[in-house]
């Protein structure tokens, strides 16, 4: 059961306001406040909430307030009979990303700062600070997984004595994927111990494959077009050696504890394993667990990729090298164009459907960081602060399954642990929403004795700093349904995929073969 109980820092201070939405008259800002809202109109144990709505523009501020006010707190005080448990005020607060005064009084006067002003590269920075400087809970959306890494490197070492939690990629970039893997990894160490997840077991790899139906929105296509990469530090060594894998994007342990992990010794040959299962990954793949169909990969893999793996090396999924043979745990991430059921339907047919999705998806990208040209389509036909609207984005949905595999040692079987994990919603919109209101009410009312424990910096992803009480809270929404089942079992063997595999891999070679022989004509 969710904590209902206040931290012990909340109640110690004395802060103005609970929680503060910055760049809260964004696209994305205003189907969050819209989330917390309704989750406020429904809370029956807290009996208030105090929301701010940060930015630079005292007039679209004045704006996005009046419409909160007029569209859902006049109306559910006059439409609901029942009278409302939890009573929620809204006020203002002028802060540009450069001031870095108004955002450190922004800072301490609230409990929880939610960041939705991006590029994060450009407009983030003095946010952290401010949080960190003022002891404050931090939680973004941000996919920026490079400048994540570098929040934390500057700025952990000023956090330590503090007991603020500073929370990136709480939105669908990255808590489905982090959660679909933690909660398959609990089930697990759960069916190894009977009672709870604190057994140890060494997982060897994990895997999810994502289905979903979104429109992406113009904030989210110009921050991945504008997010730098260092080449050079993909490539080389700090001694100018070429690295023996390189890294894709960035370090594949980008985000975890700098000195502890990232740029520990002990973990050089654990983070080339983490690259080149990265590289695999943007490979097409057979899977056996939707009758030898065909999956691509995710286009935020290379994202929460590095968010799965901070959690992975923080919660000790596996530990690399312990006994000579287990060299740590991997991950890898895909995509199923036609869904779950159609591609375990059609099985290797898949794979034309895969092939053409791959190709598309690759020819817009090349088109989109053309010199000069790309930029001018990205601003002419998705500018920022533009987005799907609200028909297609009640449309949208997001469906992740999980599985993960135990290292058995010998003589043992080897186990698996699975999760599917059901979101409704546009998945760049709604449910971001969701994952990002839920991550900073996680913090906001749950006691920090309920929490799992804060790493050494306060610096951390989704499921290491909230765990459980964020599924918990997602699992209770009254707002948009979640839905998580969670299983573990005996790995088992996979010769009946793949005769159907060599079954259908004979059929379409049979067609293949049927429409040449009908339609080709000899000179």
């Amino acid at each position: 059961m969710v904590s209902t109980r206040r931290s012990k820092r909340d109640t110690a201070e004395t802060r103005e306001t609970d929680i503060t939405v910055y760049g809260a008259t964004g696209f994305v800002a205003r189907h969050v406040l819209e989330y917390l809202l309704a989750t406020a109109a429904m809370e029956e144990v807290h009996t208030s909430l105090k929301i701010t709505l940060g930015g630079r523009n005292q007039v679209k501020l004045d704006d996005i307030q009046t419409y909160l006010q007029t569209e859902f707190l006049d109306k559910a005080a006059t439409e609901t009979s029942k009278p409302q448990c939890c009573t929620v005020t809204l006020d203002t607060w002028i802060a540009d990303s450069a001031d870095a005064e108004a955002l450190l009084a922004m800072a301490k006067r609230t409990r929880v700062v939610l960041n939705c002003a991006g590029p994060f590269q450009l407009y983030g920075t003095g946010v952290v600070k401010a949080c960190v400087e003022g002891n404050t809970h931090y939680v973004d959306i941000t996919g920026e997984a490079p400048w994540a890494g570098q929040m934390r490197g500057t700025l952990g070492s000023n956090n330590r004595t503090n007991t603020n939690r500073i929370i990136s990629f709480c939105g669908f970039d990255s808590v489905p994927s982090d959660l679909a893997i933690y909660v398959a990894v609990r089930a697990l160490k759960k069916q190894a111990n009977g009672k709870n997840d604190n057994t140890d077991i060494q997982i060897s790899n994990g895997t999810t494959w994502h289905a979903a139906f979104g429109l992406l929105n113009g904030g989210t296509l110009h921050t991945a077009l504008d997010m730098p990469m260092d080449m050079s530090h993909c490539i080389y060594e700090s001694d100018g050696k070429f690295r023996k894998v390189p890294f894709l994007v960035c370090d594949p342990l980008e985000l975890a504890h700098p000195t502890l992990v990232k740029h520990h010794v002990s973990y050089k040959g654990w983070k080339n394993r983490l690259a080149w299962r990265e590289w695999t990954n943007q490979l097409l793949s057979v899977d056996t667990q939707f009758r030898c169909g065909v999956s691509v990969p995710f286009l935020m893999a290379p994202v929460n990729t590095k968010v799965v793996n901070a959690t992975a090396a923080a919660l000790n999924y596996s530990s690399p090298n312990t006994d000579g043979k287990n060299d740590g745990f991997t991950y890898g991430e895909r995509f199923l164009p036609l869904g779950f059921r159609a591609t375990s339907a059609i099985g290797i047919f898949s794979f034309i459907a895969a092939l053409f999705f791959q190709l598309i998806l690759g020819l817009v990208f090349l088109v989109f960081k053309l010199p000069s040209l790309g930029k001018h389509l990205a601003i002419k036909l998705m500018p920022p602060g533009t987005g799907s609207p609200d028909l297609i984005n009640e449309q949208g949905y997001g469906t992740v399954y999980a599985e993960v595999l135990t290292s058995p040692k010998k003589g043992e079987v080897q186990k698996k642990g699975t999760c599917m994990l059901q979101m409704t919603g546009d998945p760049g919109n709604l449910i971001t929403a969701q994952c990002v209101g839920e991550s900073a009410l996680t913090l906001l009312w749950t006691a920090t004795e309920d929490l799992p424990e804060r790493s050494e910096d306060g610096f951390g992803t989704p499921m290491e700093l909230m765990g459980s009480e964020l599924v918990m809270r997602l699992l209770q929404s009254k707002v948009r349904n979640v839905e998580i089942k969670a299983s573990a079992k005996d790995a088992g063997y996979q010769w009946l995929f793949y005769v159907h595999a060599l079954f259908d891999m004979a059929l379409a070679t049979a067609v293949i073969k049927f429409i040449w022989n009908k339609f080709h004509t000899s000179p």
